[in-house]
């Protein structure tokens, strides 16, 4: 397989895993209880998880470019 139609195929695949498991814990959880609890949640502990997943990302990508070198 060609690596661009092989990078494709594991994008889509990557998708279409995501958006089934989001579909399913938002179907077993119930759409508004999920909007509920997002309502209530607070502000500060969603702006650390975000923070803390953007340094993660960034580090993963200087470590990708460290080891390209």
């Amino acid at each position: 397989m060609q690596p661009k139609y092989k990078r494709i195929l594991l994008l889509s695949l990557k998708i279409v895993v995501s958006t089934f498991l989001c579909y399913f814990l938002i179907k077993k959880i119930g759409l508004g209880n999920f909007a509920r609890q997002f309502q209530t949640a607070k502000i500060s502990w969603i702006i650390v998880g975000l923070a803390v997943f953007l340094v993660s990302n960034l580090l993963g990508s200087l470590q990708w470019y460290l080891l390209m070198r």
